[in-house]
């Protein structure tokens, strides 16, 4: 819900390096793929029933077992981290709608749990995602 210019961000972003694999936390039936692509990028969209639905965006490629109507298991592999649409960097937006179609917290909706980490904690996450943003763009240079 953080927001961003115009709109207000509805899911979470992990960031990942660009062809990381993306697998489905739920499964269902594919509702649709590559909508508002300027945008979105490639995107899946999985409903998991219940009126719920997964929704992966800016992926740099769908995998061929995706397409609308076809029944997906939990854990497949979907299509690959990318960098596309509306996307300044190599990342996976995630998000879960609900049965009006409003986006609810993934965490909430898979009961996890969120925590804050203590100020040396924090200092050493910082450090450690600094080596990994250094890594990456020196991967991304990579031939």
């Amino acid at each position: 819900g953080e927001p961003r210019g115009d709109h207000i961000h509805a899911g979470i972003d992990f960031k990942a390096p660009e062809g990381t694999p993306v697998r489905t936390a739920h499964g269902g039936v594919v509702a649709r793929t590559d909508w508002n692509t300027e945008y979105n990028g490639h995107c899946v969209e999985i409903h998991m029933g219940a009126g719920y639905s997964e929704i992966f965006l800016h992926l740099r490629d769908i995998a061929p077992v995706v397409s609308p109507g076809a029944s997906i298991p939990a854990g497949t592999t979907i299509g690959t981290v990318g960098n596309t649409g509306r996307s300044y960097s190599a990342h996976l937006h995630y998000q879960i709608n609900d049965e009006c179609g409003r986006p609810i917290d993934p965490g909430l909706f898979f009961g996890t749990h969120r925590r804050s980490l203590g100020a040396s904690d924090m200092q050493a996450f910082l450090e450690f995602v600094t080596l990994c943003d250094s890594l990456m763009l020196a991967r991304g240079s990579e031939p």
